[in-house]
């Protein structure tokens, strides 16, 4: 992509999550996919972990982890508030001074914004700490 892509929508739902177009392959280039003319309250989203461009009525508040469990070789997350159908992942670092965060878990949120994810336990690390981002 060597310019911006003007996303223009019409006739669209007037809430939700609607993908307007995937595509493959790695995207290179300093072009943007950016909002052109769209309906009121809603946002162009660019998910490039997802590899698609959707518009979406993004929630107030951010998505927020609302529940961690631990099992013998694992940890999961639930969570809620997240901009349905869109990509989330959560990050680890094992060093908060300085910290190298790492995707460990890439998923979408369910058609109400919620997330269950259950991620393996490394015991090698004294340590770990997640981070849950979206696009």
């Amino acid at each position: 992509m060597n310019g911006n892509v003007i996303v223009n929508v019409s006739n669209a739902p007037v809430s939700a999550t609607s993908v307007l177009f995937s595509y493959a392959g790695t995207r290179i280039g300093s072009g943007n996919f950016v909002a052109g003319t769209i309906p009121s309250g809603a946002s162009i989203i660019d998910d490039s972990a997802g590899r698609k461009i959707s518009l979406a009525y993004v929630p107030a508040a951010p998505p927020i982890i609302t529940g961690v469990s631990h099992g013998s070789s694992n940890i999961s997350f639930s969570g809620t508030n997240g901009t349905p159908l869109i990509t989330y992942r959560i990050l680890s670092a094992t060093n908060l001074i300085n910290p190298r965060w790492f995707p460990v878990w890439t998923n979408s949120f369910d058609a109400s914004g919620n997330f269950n994810s259950s991620i393996p336990v490394d015991f090698s690390n004294p340590a770990a700490f997640y981070r849950l981002v979206t696009p």
